[in-house]
């Protein structure tokens, strides 16, 4: 191995656990990102054989699963019961929606990262 590929693998390693910790950091303070709230929830809506399109639906599987905090805002709230995703993409978050929230959030960070660090190498 070259030095130039050593030094890349040394940057695209180093770069990428500064970001990983940063974003992990990041979703441990915010409880969780609100993006994957969202996938998961209105998902878990969908397995419970409801429609998380429709807002009242979504939002009461929300409240019930333990997913709404004292501490979340207005806008917080319906960034995650407002499903704005497509059909298909229940499908993917599908096994995760099985799995209980923080189990979940763990594989989700952990696809994340290392999807991330693929991207860099590739």
């Amino acid at each position: 191995m070259t030095i130039g590929r050593r030094l890349g693998l040394f940057l695209l390693l180093s770069c990428g656990a500064i970001s990983i910790f940063y974003g992990s950091s990041y979703a441990v303070k915010a409880s969780g990102s609100p993006d994957f709230r969202a996938l998961y929830y209105g998902t878990r809506c969908l397995l419970q054989r409801h429609n998380p399109y429709n807002e009242n639906e979504l939002e009461s599987v929300y409240r019930r699963e333990g997913g709404e905090r004292p501490s979340d805002t207005i806008r917080q709230r319906q960034v995650v019961t407002l499903c704005i995703n497509l059909p298909t993409t229940f499908l993917l978050v599908a096994p995760l929606a099985i799995l209980p929230w923080a189990v979940a959030q763990a594989v989700w960070l952990t696809l994340l990262a290392g999807l991330f660090l693929l991207a860099g190498w590739l």
